[in-house]
C-alpha cells in the first residue's frame, strides 16, 4: 500500500504544474470570440379549397338554394388577407343574366353577404394557418327566364 500513495501524489503534482504558469511568466487573457449568426425565415403563403365547383341544382324563379359549403385552408406564416369577388350569372342563352349579388356567402356562418364584382375581405388578415368553412347560397329572382346559368367566383389572397 505504501507504493500506491506516492504514485497518486506524483500525478497530482504533475497536474498542478501543468496549469500553473512557469515562474516569471505572466498569463494573458484573450477576449472571447463572438460569432454573429443570421437566418431569414421564408414567407409561406398559400390557400386551398376542398372543391372548386358549386352545383345548386334545379330551382324555381323566386326560390333559394340550400347552402353549399367549401373548406378553405390558409397556410401562412406572414400576414395574409383572403378576398372574394364574382361576376354576374350568365345563361347558356347569353341574353339571360342574373346579378352577381344573387349569390350570398358567409364564413363559418350562414351566408348573408351579397357577392360583388369588387374584391371584399373573406376573412381577416392572419399570420397563422387557419381553416374556414365558406357557405354559398343563390336566390333566383322572380321573374327569371328559364336557362342554365353559370358564375365565376374568385377567392384570392395577398401576402
Amino acid at each position: 500500500m505504501k507504493k500506491i500513495i506516492p504514485i497518486l501524489a506524483i500525478a497530482a503534482v504533475s497536474l498542478m504544474l501543468a496549469v500553473m504558469p512557469a515562474l516569471g511568466e505572466t498569463t494573458t487573457t484573450t477576449p472571447p470570440i463572438e460569432i454573429q449568426a443570421t437566418v431569414t425565415v421564408t414567407a409561406v403563403c398559400g390557400l386551398s379549397v376542398d372543391q372548386t365547383s358549386l352545383t345548386f341544382g334545379n330551382l324555381l324563379q323566386g326560390g333559394t338554394s340550400s347552402v353549399l359549403t367549401r373548406s378553405a385552408d390558409l397556410t401562412t406564416n406572414t400576414p395574409t388577407t383572403v378576398t372574394i369577388a364574382g361576376v354576374d350569372w350568365v345563361g347558356v342563352n347569353q341574353a339571360h343574366t342574373m346579378s352577381v349579388g344573387q349569390t350570398a356567402y358567409g364564413v363559418d356562418v350562414t351566408p348573408g353577404t351579397a357577392l360583388t364584382t369588387s374584391a371584399a375581405t373573406l376573412f381577416p388578415s392572419s399570420s397563422v394557418n387557419e381553416q374556414h368553412s365558406v357557405g354559398f347560397q343563390v336566390a333566383i329572382p322572380n321573374p327569371q327566364p328559364a336557362d342554365t346559368y353559370s358564375q365565376t367566383i374568385t377567392i384570392g389572397f395577398t401576402c
